[in-house]
């Protein structure tokens, strides 16, 4: 018997579906509980850059908001507005000073009449940036 006239094999036994019934995922790997476990508490070193990220998050968060909003002087005229002096308390942030000076922040010493340079390279910047934002944007190879 030559193979061109011999019968197929007989196939092992595949079952058309799955033969016990889909049990729910255990309560350990589930919800936030097993995220937790499984991306900040899955080995000794993720538990080491956990602990030692939310002590960096505790040590700089409460003094940058006590400084920049809690302790901040919002109104003024200036820098006197400013002063812990004819204030009465500890003075954070000093937006009025802030804002009195920000087009000197933003372009330094740059001419007035030539600041639309610096203008047109921030907007460049944020217009060639902006596509990053969006995953689904094409050619965003490397």
């Amino acid at each position: 018997m030559n193979t061109a006239t011999r019968p197929a094999p007989q196939a092992a036994f595949v079952a058309p579906k799955d033969l016990r019934p889909q049990e729910p995922a255990p309560v350990s790997n589930r919800g936030i509980y097993g995220w937790s476990r499984a991306h900040l508490f899955g080995s000794v070193g993720q538990v080491l850059l956990t602990l030692l990220g939310i002590l960096v998050v505790y040590v700089t968060i409460p003094p940058l908001l006590k400084f920049f909003i809690f302790d901040a002087v919002w109104s003024g005229a200036g820098r006197d507005a400013c002063l812990p002096e004819k204030i009465g308390r500890p003075v954070g942030a000093c937006w009025p000073f802030i804002y009195a000076k920000f087009n000197q922040i933003l372009y330094g010493f740059y001419p007035e009449s030539e600041r639309w340079r610096v203008n047109v390279v921030y907007f460049l910047g944020a217009a060639l940036l902006a596509p990053l934002l969006f995953p689904k944007v094409p050619y965003k190879r490397l």
